[in-house]
């Protein structure tokens, strides 16, 4: 373990619990680990869903990243986002943010992969308040912004439990 993931970690896990409601939402840190294969990475889980954050540390601008995935359940710990040799034969373990939003805006994959970003991502990137967040409050705030506007919809998606959303 090094110690400077660790304490890097460590301090991304208190930007990332003070900007996003995870108790409200009754998530619960569940994993988090340094090793040298991947990135520094906590996990919180809820009763439907799980959200995984690495730190990707300082980018050669100076710019702190903290990159957000969600996951079924059953997600294991150290997966890898895409599992899989071929385009027919995979399957998505951790999605970002933007699969899910395409989907709650009644997106085709087809009109999906011609846009860069989903329609909330593009708003959100306009407005006042998140052009004076730095990096990665920006990003964080815009998936505080995400659940406050989707709401438990937005979690559901995850839900094997919910037979409405077996769409991946």
């Amino acid at each position: 373990m090094k110690k400077n993931s660790q304490a890097n970690m460590n301090k991304a896990i208190e930007i990332i619990e003070r900007c996003l409601p995870l108790n409200k939402l009754k998530f619960k840190e569940s994993s988090k680990f340094f090793d040298n294969k991947i990135f520094p990475t906590v996990i919180y889980d809820s009763d439907t869903c799980r959200i995984r954050f690495f730190d990707d540390g300082k980018d050669r601008y100076g710019d702190h990243h903290i990159f957000v995935h969600y996951g079924r359940l059953e997600v294991p710990d150290d997966a890898i986002v895409l599992v899989g040799k071929d385009a027919e034969n995979f399957h998505l373990y951790w999605h970002s943010v933007r699969i899910p939003l395409w989907f709650l805006d009644g997106k085709s994959p087809l009109e999906a992969v011609n846009e860069k970003d989903p329609r909330f991502m593009k708003e959100y990137k306009q407005l006042e308040l998140a052009k004076r967040f730095e990096t990665p409050e920006r990003s964080l705030g815009m998936h505080a912004a995400i659940w406050e506007t989707y709401g438990r919809q937005f979690f559901d998606i995850f839900d094997t439990n919910n037979s409405n959303f077996k769409w991946y």
